[in-house]
């Protein structure tokens, strides 16, 4: 158990995965409801069975911990492994590995709330993103021919709004 992970960790690497040359999947899910039946897959890179994914301009940033001593372990036994994602485990020890086991800096800054939200990797939904936020849970109530025509809507107002 770490004490402080941000005191131990203190770089954000936005482009971690991309620096080290891996094509690994970074879309997460990391706010889900839980609920009894529900499985959730390890790294929680899809929504858990049955769940929808959440409005467009709903925006996390999930900080990865894993890059510790018994990373190698892990990355070795999943790369060996017929783990969906062992290439992403396969290039994260081939990176390692010509490193020196030192993960790249390039491009990190220091953690904090404020400078995620100066990045804009972070932003504070507007008026419009509220709103959307609270009808669209009633969108669902109606008949599909009328949701088929909201969501059709909805889809125009947020076109470009994504990511």
């Amino acid at each position: 158990m770490i004490a402080d992970p941000f005191g131990e960790f203190p770089l954000c690497a936005p482009d971690l995965y991309r620096a080290m040359g891996v094509d690994a999947s970074i879309n997460k899910f990391p706010l889900i409801r839980r609920q009894r039946g529900r499985r959730i897959n390890a790294g929680i890179h899809i929504p858990p069975d049955g769940a929808k994914p959440g409005p467009p301009f709903l925006r996390g940033v999930t900080h990865h911990f894993k890059w510790r001593g018994p990373v190698w372990e892990r990355l070795h036994r999943r790369m060996a492994s017929e783990h969906e994602w062992r290439h992403e485990s396969t290039g994260y020890l081939d990176y390692l590995e010509r490193h020196g086991g030192r993960l790249p800096t390039a491009g990190t800054f220091p953690y904090s709330r404020e400078e995620l939200f100066r990045r804009g990797l972070l932003r504070r939904p507007t008026a419009l993103d509220r709103a959307a936020g609270t009808l669209r849970p009633l969108a669902e109530m109606l008949p599909p021919s009328v949701r088929r025509l909201v969501r059709r809507g909805y889809e125009r107002v947020f076109a470009g709004r994504r990511g």
